[in-house]
């Protein structure tokens, strides 16, 4: 599992790893709304949006290949804000 916690003071934040397997759950944790979405060469794998900041994404993986999460910011969310989100593929 690779775990970030970080402080953003933009709307949208990337991450960009390189799968080791052939799935991926990805969650996060915020106090604020923000959503998750999935993307394999500019290709959208799966996505959440809600008004919570507790989100989850699962997308099939190739091992090697790198993919891209964006975590969105939405609401009123201005300013910095702390931001967990997990990676972890089975």
């Amino acid at each position: 599992m690779v775990e970030r916690i970080v402080e953003w003071c933009a709307r949208n934040r990337f991450l960009v790893f390189t799968a080791t397997g052939y799935s991926v759950t990805v969650t996060s944790e915020c106090p604020y709304d923000v959503d998750l979405y999935g993307y394999h060469r500019g290709v959208d794998l799966d996505s959440t949006w809600s008004t919570s900041g507790y989100e989850m994404i699962h997308f099939a993986t190739t091992p090697g290949e790198t993919y891209v999460v964006l975590l969105n910011g939405w609401g009123d969310l201005n300013g910095t804000y702390t931001a967990t989100v997990n990676v972890s593929s089975p």
